[in-house]
This record gives C-alpha cells, sequence and structure tokens, in this order.
C-alpha cells in the first residue's frame, strides 16, 4: 500500500525530524507545523552534518520552505 507523503509528515508533528536541503544542507529539530506545501516550522533546530552526527550550527526556530526540500526523514534521533 502506498502511503501519501504528507499523511506521514502530519504524523511527525511534535517529533524529532531531519530535513535534507536541494543545496546539500541538513536540519535537525522538533516539527511544530506543516502545511500542504511541505513548509515546516522547527524548533529547536540546528544544521546538522553526516546525517546528523556533528552539529554546525544552532538555530532556535526555523522555517523551511518546501520547495528547497529533497528529504525529510521522520524517525530521527538527535545525536
Amino acid at each position: 500500500m502506498k502511503s501519501d507523503p504528507l499523511k506521514v509528515l502530519y504524523k511527525a508533528l511534535n517529533a524529532n525530524i531531519l530535513v535534507k536541503l536541494k543545496d546539500g544542507r541538513e536540519f535537525a529539530g522538533k516539527l511544530v507545523r506543516t502545511d500542504d506545501t511541505m513548509n515546516m516550522i522547527l524548533i529547536e533546530a540546528s544544521e546538522v552534518a553526516d546525517g546528523g552526527g556533528t552539529q554546525v550550527a544552532n538555530y532556535g526556530k526555523l522555517l523551511v520552505r518546501g520547495n528547497n526540500i529533497l528529504y525529510v526523514k521522520t524517525d530521527f534521533n538527535r545525536y
């Protein structure tokens, strides 16, 4: 059975996720809001490298535009 990506994303609300952007950057944080265009608001967000193994910078609250997203990992355990 094929799963709807938006349903998976909505189920991930209030969970830690990893977002990889088309430019190669990765951000980890707690997903607190999303919409049907996959725009996301993360809190406790940080830029990470090596698949989330290394923290590069800490941002706090972060808005990620849906058109910049390459993929989202919803079962992400931070460091």
